[in-house]
């Protein structure tokens, strides 16, 4: 038998606070002390009967909350026996019996004892803390129009006439009074939406039908035609009369504290109704004690709660909560959104109950189930699920499927293992598995990084996945939020990692540092990992780097000490995590020779100043690198850091310091700005993360659309009549390389670290949590963790000792390798793994430079930056020195006049004679054997081309250019260019014309590479900043770079002239090499060549495909 039918509230609370209705109080489920069969009933205490009121006291609510009571010593006042209350005239209302007419003031004043004591004082502060009022206003009308009448409280013992004939009312509440009846003329209330007359002691609508003695027989009821909520809660009534089916905009009926009888049939009519809130002792009251015992054993079908229940139209909440059935019918109302089954002797569901794709709510705690069906799975839609207190031994496999799912109860039941599906439970918020069998928690529970609640408690668990730390929204420990267990408990479990002295605390942060340096610890193998900091100019970068190196406030000179290049240093965490900091220059003029240093297995920190960040500067400080790293390191980590978070400041800070000036500081104000001050630092890291995903959206949309286009082209090329094979080859290859680029973008950590340089290094200790944690993560770093033979640490130190030469060849390190037993193909694997480390630089992509290792990275950085320096306009001032000049001279070997000459030529041309090289040069104190072989090393990293010196010596040896650097040309080509291409066609009898095509971007710094590898097949040249002429073997070319506003793309176009056909023709192909060569080289960049057909029908474009 199903022995009570209880439908529970949903849409009750936000609308009962606009009419003052009172809705009684729920614990949560599983709250109570037992199942069905252990409950007692509840017992009464007396209380003196209210006069006109059914004997006894109605029964009080299962919050066990009791209604207002007065003061001691004192009882509300009641009307005198035979004297009705006194009506307000019309229209206006008393004070008295209607609230709503005035505010309500709460008055509260000190103690008697504290009363003298403060008025003997006579202060100021004790004349405040005498006497507060507030003041609590209510609405006089609802949204639409219509009056609101609050008599609750009021002591009345019938309506007053003038409430039955006033018209145009809402809302009425007549609630906790005296009222034994109601008149039949509340039929008037035909405006009425929401009536509320619990808690009186009505004597109407019970079982048998009352007679016409002037009390409302059910027909007056059915003529308030706009009611939609009904409260009759605590007023002893036993049913509903048939013609409440009658209000059809009834959406809400609330029976709780009543002991019903039975139900009209004509409750399905109501096709609005969603809520029907009843009692858990209503229709029990027939279950005996040995009938109780049948239906938990299951002998006896449960059956007494009315079928038609179930078959309410609009119904969305349905609440059976302990009404003692083992069964219930199946349900076709696909609208139900909860469903309470808790404390009954249920342990099957009907199938079909899996089925309903609406339900939010489902609890069926303190049951019989041992088992649950893979098909709760489909029940997608669920947000809440309870199954606390059952006999369930496993959670089906299918608990994946439960995306939507934010709390999950199953404790007290017999589980042995949580399944590793559970990661599936994205949305999860709180997880609760207290008293069951669990020995070992799974490793996917720490996927679940929206958990703030995890009870584990009571369970036999001895040690805690070393990732627990990942659940970030763990902000507390064994604590508690409105009587209910929150944040993570662990009690009860003979837990040995983490011990007794760490777990036993109410900060989760004590537990996860514990952890993770136990997962250090227990990570075998963990090697030093890069960690590169890049970021624009005076930022703060390096003030940053010696906080983490050196756990205290180092700021830089700014200017004087600005990085150069990079800046390599070694770091060791805390907790013995090994870091190589590469410290990058913000600089534009070290934007070319640092992709050298840039390594797509590093994790990169993208700094800058998030007290001067805005939408505007965007671009500036954090698109334009994300962009950098896109082009050079595909797929690179990414963790955003904003630097100098102490200069943050919040609208009318400045107006507040000055105040603050002039009047004492106060305690409460300086915390109130710490507020705001926290409260701006963290919108604008949320203003950055939307303009990160803004920028990347576009950047992939860009590719997207390049796709498109490429499709296009190839589609063209397959049905030209000209096919040429090559292009087709072409075309292919560069999709494949966008489809790449598409799924291997770079990853930008969504958490954004802010710091401080300042004294206390705010900030610094969860960024370094933060970093040795994405280290040990495997899917971002899978070779952190490798095994590495000793043999290969004793290369590393044999190496390390080659310090007089600038680098080693491969045979030479072959030679060293084999002296430490490292030989065959060990000898490659042992350089990788020491330029993944920084111990050395192995450019190994480089075609030309692969049988080069640069054992000494740091000496190898200073010549470099030699070369190219961000203050070489102070660096020259120094020749012009009285006191250093001499230096210069000397080692120049040329006058002052002289050496201002060179300089100028240098930084309009990028020149370099040999007399100012050794100037540049002059603390490297390289051997002459070095010098030569520098000039024949550098221009293999395409930043600079070298020129042959004459033998003989001539009058210009102080300004012949030994070394060109391209980047530092000035010139602009101008009308020349018109010229040039005059001299070009009118001097060869062959011409031709292609071009590259960058339809995204091109890095700084490329055309000034093709520039220097062009060296290599031309006699001579003229050089602009975006163009070379140049005469060839056979012929001349033209190069010239320029921006298409129209496509906003770049082109770089080469014009090629010759004696005939076929030379022309060889130069296109050996062109073409050099400049697919170098453009291959920069992993993320999209081009195109765009050439005659005939050149690719020919196989004179080279573009790099390789069948």
């Amino acid at each position: 038998m199903i022995k009570k039918a209880r439908f529970k509230r949903t849409l009750v609370e936000n609308n009962e606070k606009s009419s003052n209705f009172k809705s009684p109080t729920r614990s949560q489920s599983g709250s109570k002390p037992g199942s069905p069969k252990a409950r007692s009933p509840r017992k009464q205490s007396p209380s003196p009967t209210r006069k006109g009121s059914a004997k006894g006291s109605p029964t009080r609510p299962r919050s066990g909350k009791s209604p207002k009571r007065p003061e001691s010593g004192k009882s509300p006042k009641r009307p005198e026996s035979g004297k009705s209350l006194k009506r307000p005239e019309s229209g206006k209302s008393d004070t008295k019996s209607n609230k709503s007419a005035s505010p309500k003031t709460i008055k509260t004043s000190t103690p008697k004892d504290k009363k003298s004591d403060l008025e003997g004082k006579g202060t100021k502060e004790a004349a405040i803390k005498k006497k507060k009022t507030v003041e609590i206003k209510e609405p006089n009308e609802t949204e639409d129009g219509l009056k609101i009448k609050n008599l609750s409280n009021q002591g009345l013992t019938r309506v007053p006439g003038p409430l039955l004939t006033e018209k145009n009312i809402g809302i009425v509440n007549l609630s906790a009074n005296n009222l034994s009846s109601l008149p039949a003329d509340i039929k008037r209330w035909t405006t009425v939406r929401k009536l509320d007359i619990g808690k009186n002691g009505l004597k109407i609508w019970s079982a048998k039908r009352n007679g016409t003695n002037g009390q409302p027989t059910g027909t007056e009821v059915g003529q308030l035609i706009n009611l939609q909520k009904l409260n009759l809660k605590h007023t002893n009534i036993t049913g509903l009369p048939p013609e409440i089916a009658l209000c059809q905009e009834l959406e809400e009926v609330l029976l709780w504290g009543n002991t019903i009888e039975t139900l009209p049939e004509t409750l399905p009519v109501l096709h609005k109704l969603k809520t029907l809130a009843l009692n858990y002792r209503s229709f029990c009251r027939k279950v005996g004690d040995v009938l109780e015992e049948f239906l938990h054993k299951g002998q006896v079908p449960s059956d007494s709660i009315p079928e038609f229940v179930f078959e309410l139209p609009a119904l969305e909440v349905l609440d059976l909560e302990a009404t003692k059935i083992n069964n219930i019918p199946k349900t076709e109302n696909y609208g139900l959104r909860e469903m309470n089954l808790s404390c009954n002797f249920l342990s099957v569901l009907p199938k079909n109950t899996y089925n309903l794709t609406r339900l939010t709510v489902l609890d069926l705690s303190k049951n019989q189930f041992s088992t649950l069906p893979d098909e709760l799975g489909n029940v997608r839609s669920l947000v809440s699920l309870k199954l606390s207190h059952n006999s369930l031994v496993a959670i089906p496999t299918t608990i994946s499927n439960l995306q939507s799912l934010r709390e999950f109860f199953i404790a007290d039941n017999n589980l042995k293992h949580l399944p590793i599906t559970i990661k599936g439970l994205k949305n999860l918020i709180t997880l609760d598995v207290e008293k069951n069998e669990i020995k070992k928690l799974p490793d996917e529970i720490c996927d679940l990084t929206k958990l703030s609640t995890l009870n584990i408690a009571k369970n036999q668990i001895h040690s805690l996945p070393m990732h627990l730390h990942n659940l970030e929204n763990l902000t507390v420990a064994h604590s508690y939020d409105k009587l209910q267990k929150y944040g993570l408990w662990l009690n009860g479990n003979p837990l040995k990692y983490p011990p007794k002295e760490i777990w036993r605390t109410s900060e989760p942060t004590k537990i996860f540092d514990y952890l993770k340096k136990l997962a250090i610890m227990k990570t075998e193998h963990l090697q030093r990992q890069k960690l590169a900091i890049i970021g624009e100019s005076q930022c703060g970068k390096t003030s940053f780097v010696n906080g983490l190196v050196h756990s205290k406030s180092m700021l830089t000179n700014s200017e004087s000490e600005k990085t150069k290049l990079v800046e390599q240093t070694i770091w060791k965490s805390e907790n013995m995590v090994d870091f190589i900091i590469y410290d990058f220059s913000g600089d534009p003029t070290y934007n070319a020779p640092s992709a050298l240093f840039l390594d797509q297995k590093a994790l990169f920190i993208l700094a800058y100043d998030h007290s001067t960040y805005s939408i505007e500067r965007h671009q500036e400080m954090i698109g334009k690198w994300l962009d950098y790293l896109s082009l050079h390191v595909p797929g690179a980590v990414i963790k955003l850091v904003g630097l100098k978070s102490d200069l943050c400041r919040y609208p009318g800070q400045k107006e507040a310091e000055e105040e603050n000036e002039e009047t004492e500081k106060d305690e409460e104000d300086e915390e109130e700005n710490q507020q705001k001050k926290h409260e701006v630092i963290e919108q604008t890291k949320q203003i950055l993360l939307e303009q990160v995903t803004n920028h990347q959206t576009r950047a992939k949309d860009k590719l997207l659309l390049e796709l498109q286009l490429l499709g296009q082209k190839i589609n063209e090329a397959r049905g030209a009549k000209d096919y040429a094979s090559d292009y087709l080859s072409h075309l292919e290859d560069k999709r494949h390389l966008v489809e790449k680029l598409l799924t291997n973008p770079v990853n930008v950590i969504q958490d954004v670290s802010t710091v401080s340089s300042m004294d206390w290094l705010v900030g610094f200790k969860s960024l370094v949590n933060s970093l040795e944690l994405l280290v040990l993560n495997s899917t971002y770093f899978p070779n952190a963790k490798r095994y590495v033979s000793d043999s290969w640490t004793k290369v590393s130190k044999r190496i390390k000792q080659q310090t007089k030469h600038i680098y080693l060849t491969w045979e030479e390190v072959t030679k060293i390798c084999q002296k430490c037993d490292v030989m065959g193909t060990a000898v490659e694997e042992c350089m990788k793994h020491l330029h993944d480390i920084g111990e050395i630089l192995w450019l190994k992509e480089n075609p030309k430079l692969k049988n080069i290792i640069f054992h000494l990275p740091r000496r190898f950085n200073d010549i470099i930056t030699s070369l190219f320096r961000h203050d070489f306009d102070k660096f020259f001032e120094l020749g012009e020195d009285s006191k250093i000049g001499n230096l210069f001279v000397c080692k120049g070997n040329f006058s002052l006049e002289k050496y201002k000459e060179v300089v100028s030529l240098f930084q309009s041309q990028g020149q370099i004679p040999r007399p100012l090289l050794n100037c540049l040069w002059f603390y490297h104190n390289f051997s002459s054997a070095e010098y030569d072989d520098l000039l024949t090393l550098l221009p293999l990293f395409e930043m600079c081309y070298s020129l042959v010196e004459p033998e003989v010596p001539d009058g210009c040896y102080y300004i012949r250019p030994l070394m060109v650097l391209p980047w530092y040309n000035k010139g602009e080509i101008g009308t020349d260019l018109v010229e040039m291409q005059s001299t070009l066609t009118s001097t060869n009898n062959e011409t031709l014309a292609f071009e590259y095509e960058f339809p995204l971007t091109i890095p700084d710094g490329t055309f000034e590479k093709l520039v220097c590898v062009l060296q290599d097949i031309v006699k001579t040249r003229t050089d602009w900043k975006n163009a070379v002429y140049a005469d060839l073997e056979t012929g001349q070319i033209l190069i010239t770079r320029y921006h298409d506003n129209r496509s906003e793309s770049e082109h770089v176009t080469i014009l090629l002239g010759g004696p005939d056909k076929g030379s022309v023709e060889k130069s296109v192909r050996q062109l073409s090499e050099i400049v697919t060569e170098v453009l291959s080289k920069v992993k993320g960049l999209v081009w195109r060549i765009n050439a005659p057909v005939s050149l690719w029908q020919n196989h004179y474009v080279y573009s790099g495909h390789k069948e």
